[in-house]
């Protein structure tokens, strides 16, 4: 698969290096976008609010100052003394026409009206909460926010006293109206984004460009902003305690005016909308960057694998017996040094090929007259003793009274059947060895009834079989188990003299939780020394016995039960006492127990 392959692999670690770079410096640039633009429209806000703070406390100033000249003026005091209106009129006319002062008037100690620029018929100004306040501040006072019928509107005013001889007499009043102040806020064209207000003493709004969202004369003392104004301090602040409730910065700075002052906010959605300007902008570099990082990486996992891909074709070749081909990298690098240790590796296993090549023709030519030879004996050998064995039988009938000569005759068939069997034996060996014979089911016990029947009777001996009765004990062999038990009782009655028993018993046994057969071959005759014991299954070894044996029978035993996946092993009848006679003992697994 294409996901499975260096080159894409190349290709996925680059794409998820530059993943990872670009969210990486991309969260650090919102992280530095956001605080950025925080502080900086804090700073904004601040520098705005310090700035109408300064300006605003200007324009009071000048008001004030316009009605202290005119209040100190002897002229004005002449007129107050004499509630000399006429003199009034003109001295209130001038202040009327001062920039943004809305109304003027000119009053006595005790708060009756003298000169009224709209000329409104008010007898007693006490009414007013503040002219007490006014009076008792013996100088110039800023009132607080109030309700003016007179302009039909919230204004407030600043007031100078008339002092004679260090007594007031009388009070010059400038008002002005919130909405005068509304447009001088509106003429300063602040930020749309941002949000204007000036408070008096009592946190109230004196005016404010954001008319629709925030009438004059609401009362924002609970805004964080007013109590920091009212406590005389300047700052910025990141708080939903504002009008609204929404999260906004604030920036805010008293004024020269007891308890006054401007605040400018703005919308935590502004830094908001900059953070999604800086969102999309990330979005769109990564693009471009994975883009050019996909067609980067592409070419340069060709460049980097086409060595490997090269060198992997190399090996298919091979794999598929093309054993001259080399690896043409000739780079520098680790690459480059893997073609080098592989041609190398080729051009030994090349000449080691081609040694196994000549050698595996001299072990087939060698087995080809193996298996000529086996033929030979198999056959041809084979049919001369026979001939030979024919002869001897048809003399030792004719040779009917002559002992010595009869012994003699027997000696020769004896040696003759020795040699075939040793022929049949070879043979046999050469079938297993080849594995030319299928395995399959055999009733042990039925093998070792046969057996017991072909040693019923033995020329010239006292030979007694007998055979333990069983049930079925099943295993996987093949047609020459027989030969097994048969090699090892004819073994038995050959390596002895005189009578001699021979038990055979089969029984089930488990061992390491899986099925075995069990078979015993045990003998009372003259047993087997424990030094022969270690070497008795050893290709031609034969016993320290007085019958001459020819060596491939055990062999051929221990061949056949390792072929059948079994065990073999010899041991004394009476333990300790080799003399009293042998026990061969096989375990083959059952065949009832699956196995093969």
């Amino acid at each position: 698969m294409f996901l499975e392959s260096f080159r894409a692999k190349i290709t996925l670690v680059l794409l998820s290096a530059s993943i990872i770079i670009v969210l990486v410096l991309g969260g650090l640039w919102i992280y530095t976008t956001y605080q950025t633009t925080k502080n900086s429209i804090g700073m904004s806000n601040l520098q705005d609010a310090r700035l109408f703070s300064g300006y605003f406390g200007s324009f009071i100033r000048d008001i004030a100052n316009s009605n202290n000249v005119s209040a100190s003026s002897p002229y004005t005091v002449q007129a107050v003394k004499n509630h000399d209106t006429g003199e009034l009129k003109k001295i209130g006319d001038n202040l009327v026409f001062l920039p943004d002062v809305d109304l003027i008037i000119i009053l006595d100690a005790d708060g009756n009206v003298l000169y009224h620029s709209e000329g409104a018929n008010t007898t007693n100004f006490v009414e007013y909460g503040w002219y007490d306040l006014a009076l008792k501040s013996n100088g110039t006072y800023v009132t607080n926010l109030y309700y003016s019928d007179t302009l039909q509107n919230y204004g407030f005013s600043v007031s100078s006293p008339v002092v004679d001889n260090g007594s007031i007499i009388g009070m010059i009043v400038s008002t002005i109206s919130s909405d005068t102040i509304s447009d001088m806020i509106s003429s300063q064209k602040i930020d749309p984004t941002r949000d204007f207000y000036i408070l008096d003493g009592q946190g109230v709004v004196v005016a404010t460009e954001m008319k629709t969202m925030v009438p004059t004369n609401t009362n924002l003392s609970h805004v964080l902003s007013a109590q920091r104004i009212r406590a005389g301090s300047e700052g910025i602040v990141e708080t939903s305690n504002t009008y609204d409730k929404q999260l906004r910065i604030v920036g805010f700075s008293p004024m020269p005016v007891s308890g006054w002052g401007s605040a400018v906010s703005t919308p935590m959605g502004i830094v908001y909308s900059e953070i999604f300007y800086r969102i999309v902008d990330i979005l769109i570099v990564l693009v471009l960057l994975l883009s050019v990082v996909f067609i980067g990486s592409f070419f340069l996992s060709v460049y980097l694998t086409r060595p490997l891909t090269e060198l992997s074709k190399t090996m298919e070749q091979v794999s598929a017996g093309n054993y001259s081909v080399r690896g043409k990298v000739e780079t520098n690098d680790e690459i480059g040094n893997l073609s080098k240790a592989f041609n190398s590796m080729m051009d030994r296993l090349e000449r080691s090929t081609a040694v196994q090549k000549q050698a595996t023709e001299e072990l087939n030519n060698q087995k080809q007259r193996a298996e000529l030879f086996l033929d030979l004996m198999s056959h041809d050998i084979n049919n001369m003793l026979q001939i030979g064995i024919g002869f001897l039988d048809m003399a030792l009938v004719s040779i009917k009274k002559d002992a010595e000569e009869r012994e003699y005759v027997k000696k020769a068939l004896d040696s003759l059947h020795n040699s075939t069997k040793l022929i049949d034996n070879v043979g046999k060996l050469q079938k297993v060895e080849a594995r030319e014979l299928r395995h399959y089911p055999i009733d042990v016990g039925q093998v070792l009834s046969e057996v017991r029947s072909d040693f019923l009777q033995v020329l010239d001996r006292e030979v007694t079989v007998n055979l333990t009765p069983v049930c079925g004990c099943t295993v996987n062999a093949n047609e020459l188990l027989k030969d097994v038990f048969v090699n090892l009782v004819g073994n038995a009655i050959k390596h002895s003299t005189g009578p001699i028993t021979i038990d055979l018993s089969v029984k089930d046994v488990y061992e390491g939780g899986q099925k075995y057969c069990k078979i015993s071959v045990e003998d009372n005759g003259p047993g087997i020394p424990p030094e022969v014991k270690g070497r008795l299954f050893a290709r031609f070894q034969r016993g320290a016995t007085k019958a001459h044996g020819r060596g491939l029978g055990l062999y051929l035993v221990k061949t056949l039960v390792e072929d059948y996946r079994g065990k073999i092993w010899v041991e004394d009848r009476v333990p300790g006492n080799y003399k009293a006679g042998s026990r061969f003992v096989i375990l083959l697994p059952s065949g009832d127990a699956g196995n093969s």
